[in-house]
């Protein structure tokens, strides 16, 4: 889908960002929901040493 949308970056880029955006987006949307899921379990997320 991003490489049909470079021919007409130029007048419309919303058919770049978009499709671009979207795997951001997945990957913070399950950041946040992994993180929520980790402090209702009481889990530690600090993993230090």
């Amino acid at each position: 889908m991003v490489q049909e949308a470079m021919g007409v970056v130029s007048t419309d880029p919303w058919f770049l960002l978009l499709p671009a955006l979207m795997p951001a987006s997945l990957i913070v949307g399950l950041n946040f929901l992994v993180d929520g899921m980790a402090r209702a379990l009481g889990a530690d997320a600090g993993g230090g040493a």
